[in-house]
């Protein structure tokens, strides 16, 4: 475990990379729902969302789903730890198995 908490602070490194942790204290989440992402591609093709579990994956092209992905995404970024502090979290815990 200590290996992979390496390599997400290497990871965070990257310019394209933001990495953020969702405390549990944040509560019940739009987190909750199952994970996603948003595939942004140049203009003037729209977004795209993305979405996989057991049935296997799904694309989403409705511009009214993606955009409730958007804002889903926009409030887990709010009521995750700012980069910094996750970076801490990750350090300590990593300390810890030393």
């Amino acid at each position: 475990m200590r290996g992979q908490l390496r390599k997400l602070l290497d990871t965070a490194d990257y310019p394209n990379v933001t990495l953020q942790i969702l405390p549990r204290e944040a509560g019940g989440s739009p987190g909750l729902e199952g994970p996603f992402a948003i595939l942004t591609l140049p203009d003037p093709i729209p977004d795209i969302g993305y979405t996989e579990g057991p049935a296997g994956m799904v694309y989403v092209e409705d511009r009214d789903r993606v955009r409730a992905w958007t804002l889903r995404f926009g409030i887990l970024t709010e009521l995750a730890l700012p980069c910094d502090d996750s970076l801490d979290v990750i350090t300590a815990a990593m300390n810890l198995l030393e």
